[in-house]
């Protein structure tokens, strides 16, 4: 499949350009306050426990937040949501990271590079960022780069955003439950004092913006807080497949994440359904009749710290409440209610679930209050088998790595072999120069030898030839002194006479 070129702001290359030229320039001016607030939040959430006494984790946390503060440069603290985000983001890495010592520069820039991923493709409304944010950092077609209009479209959807999650979150509701869903805006439709209209999208029209105002703690968080971390990283698993998949991703997102609201939602419900929403709320129950017109509250941070005085209410608020079904919320929770009653085609392959969606909505089929009395709790949890895969990759990685040293060793030895038979072969090479050497030489001698012995011969046959003529001489000389003396003798005996 041929991709199609999308320009994206290198956050990785930024972070490290700045980190070497100056590492003031990668730390926000309120850095030490983002220490103080990471430490509060990993000291006082139950559900990052894990994260607690870890140095390498909240380094790391702090890193990524300082930097995302400094490139918003923005002048406010930074939210609780994205401390949350951040702090899932580490509780998936945690095993990667040191605990005495601060983290590797490689940790850092990849969880630098996942939050901002994540970040510049949710929607603006859950980010609260603004439009020049997602300009710069959203990736998205190079021809659309220079596009002046993103700014419009990034408000345009900030305004509707919230209708479209309300909508679409009461319509979840009415799934699970027809009467929860009509009793919810019936309390809203009291609170506010809007007009109850008979048309039921009419209906969740107008109180989808109070809807979202409830839920919107947990939801910009991504429910980072408010799950157990085995549930929560199974969450964050569909989030991921909605920003790798090849459907819309704020359409795919907004679906997931009303899908698991509206879980969280309805089991919340049943633990009091005497007891309305809006009234665990503090603020409803000390404000006036709103009307539609009226600008939606921010209860970004709506949290327990900021619910401290609700003890003296019949019940503890409508988050707190949220927080503790979530605590106890199962994976197969999630994926039996979306299985059963949303998108069932769509998460049928995201869960693992098969494609078959026959019988999902028959009579025979048990509730979900006896499928949970029937279900058998696993022996490990899905949190301890991404462990159990972390280690495994570590293991094979260590493998790798001494099959490599290994292979690195070998390659040195084959090296040194390959020289010491070259120098064999040198060393064989030269004998048999010399040895051919030797030869010639010995073959020269030989026939210097010859020659040599030639030239005796020679002269013997000379010497031997001359001495034969000298005894030819000799003789011929002693001959004739004989001759002379016998002739001197005969004339003295005849003088004589």
């Amino acid at each position: 499949m041929k991709m199609i070129p999308y320009f994206v702001v290198p956050v990785r290359l930024l972070y490290v350009d700045l980190l070497r030229n100056d590492v003031d320039k990668t730390k926000s001016t309120r850095d030490e306050a983002i220490s103080r607030m990471c430490q509060e939040f990993i000291n006082s959430e139950p559900t990052m426990a894990l994260l607690r006494g870890s140095t390498g984790c909240l380094y790391a946390m702090k890193s990524v937040l300082s930097f995302f503060h400094i490139a918003c440069n923005a002048a406010e603290d930074v939210s609780i949501a994205h401390v949350r985000m951040a702090a899932a983001f580490v509780l998936a890495m945690r095993d990667s990271l040191p605990r005495t010592q601060p983290p590797e520069l490689e940790d850092i820039t990849v969880l630098i590079e996942e939050f901002f991923s994540l970040l510049s493709q949710m929607p603006s409304y859950l980010t609260h960022q603004p439009a020049t944010w997602f300009r710069k950092f959203r990736p998205r077609p190079r021809h659309l780069y220079h596009n002046s209009n993103i700014a419009t479209v990034a408000e345009v959807d900030w305004k509707v955003g919230r209708k479209m999650f309300g909508v679409l979150l009461l319509q979840n509701l009415r799934k699970l439950d027809a009467k929860m869903a009509s009793d919810v805006v019936n309390e809203i439709v009291a609170v506010r004092g809007i007009v109850l209209v008979e048309d039921i999208g009419r209906q969740d029209h107008l109180c989808s913006e109070v809807v979202y105002e409830l839920v919107e703690p947990l939801v910009e968080s991504l429910f980072s807080g408010f799950l157990d971390p085995d549930v929560l990283l199974f969450v964050w698993d569909q989030i991921v497949l909605c920003l790798v998949g090849s459907a819309p991703v704020e359409q795919s997102l907004t679906q997931v994440l009303c899908s698991v609201m509206s879980i969280l939602f309805y089991l919340t419900w049943l633990r009091s359904p005497n007891e309305g929403v809006f009234r665990l709320v503090p603020q409803a129950t000390h404000r006036t009749i709103w009307t539609s017109t009226e600008p939606v509250p921010d209860c970004r941070f709506l949290d327990e710290e900021n619910l401290t005085g609700t003890d003296d209410l019949p019940t503890k608020s409508f988050i707190r409440r949220v927080r503790e079904v979530g605590r106890k919320l199962h994976v197969d929770d999630i994926k039996f209610m979306v299985k059963r009653y949303f998108f069932t085609e769509v998460f049928s392959h995201l869960s693992g679930f098969a494609r078959d969606t026959s019988g999902f909505h028959a009579d025979s089929q048990v509730t979900w209050s006896e499928w949970i009395g029937m279900l058998e709790k696993p022996e490990r949890s899905l949190l301890e088998h991404r462990e159990d895969q972390r280690l495994l990759r570590f293991k094979e990685l260590e493998r790798v790595k001494q099959t490599e040293s290994d292979l690195r060793k070998t390659m040195e030895s084959l090296k040194l072999c390959q020289q010491q038979l070259k120098e064999a072969r040198d060393d064989a090479e030269e004998a048999r120069r010399q040895a051919r050497k030797s030869k010639l030489r010995q073959e020269q001698l030989e026939e210097e030898s010859q020659a040599w012995e030639a030239i005796v011969q020679s002269l013997e046959k000379k010497l031997a030839n001359a001495n034969s003529q000298l005894q030819s001489h000799v003789e011929a000389a002693r001959s004739s002194k004989l001759a002379t003396f016998s002739c001197f003798e005969d004339k003295k005996d005849s003088v004589d006479c």
